[in-house]
C-alpha cells in the first residue's frame, strides 16, 4: 500500500494523514454529539459545519492531485522531488494508503447523509480516482451495503 520510490510513499503518508487528521474527525459520532450535546448546535448547523470541513479537504486534495509538485519535501542536499506522473489513483497507478484513507470521505460525501453531498465535478482529479477506486474490488467490497 505503499509505493516503491520514497518520494511516493512520502506522498501517499502526506495524503492520508491529511485525511486522517483534517478530514475524518468531522464525521465521527463523538465530535456531532459533542457539537449538538454541548455547544446547542442545530442539525442544520452542524451538517452546515461537516460540509464546510468535508469540501475544505476535498479542495487541498484536489490541489495536490492537480498538482502534485506540492508534495515534493525537500531533499537531503537541497535536491527537489520529481512531480509524478498522473495515474488512475492519488499517488500513481497503484492503490496506496492515500486512496485508502481518502475514499471512505468521497463515499460518504455520495451516498452518505443527502445534507452532505458533494457535487464532485468541482473536483475533477477527485472524481477520478473515486471512479477507478470504486471498479476495483476490495474497495467494493468495503463498501457498508455490501458487508
Amino acid at each position: 500500500l505503499l509505493p516503491a520510490s520514497a518520494e511516493g510513499r512520502a506522498r501517499s503518508r502526506t495524503l492520508a494523514s491529511f485525511c486522517l487528521g483534517n478530514m475524518m474527525p468531522f464525521q465521527y459520532w463523538r465530535v456531532v454529539s459533542f457539537l449538538k450535546a454541548d455547544m446547542g448546535l442545530s442539525d442544520a448547523q452542524v451538517q452546515k459545519w461537516r460540509r464546510h470541513w468535508l469540501e475544505d479537504g476535498f479542495e487541498q486534495v484536489e490541489d495536490w492531485l492537480k498538482n502534485p509538485e506540492a508534495l515534493c519535501l525537500s531533499l537531503p542536499g537541497g535536491n527537489s522531488c520529481a512531480a509524478p506522473e498522473p495515474g488512475r489513483f492519488c499517488i500513481g497507478d497503484s492503490v496506496s494508503m492515500a486512496d485508502i484513507f481518502l475514499m471512505p470521505q468521497v463515499y460518504w460525501s455520495q451516498k452518505g447523509d443527502a445534507a452532505l453531498r458533494v457535487d464532485l465535478s468541482k473536483y475533477p482529479h477527485l472524481k477520478k480516482v473515486y471512479e477507478n477506486t470504486a471498479k476495483e474490488e476490495a474497495f467494493v467490497k468495503s463498501c457498508p451495503e455490501n458487508i
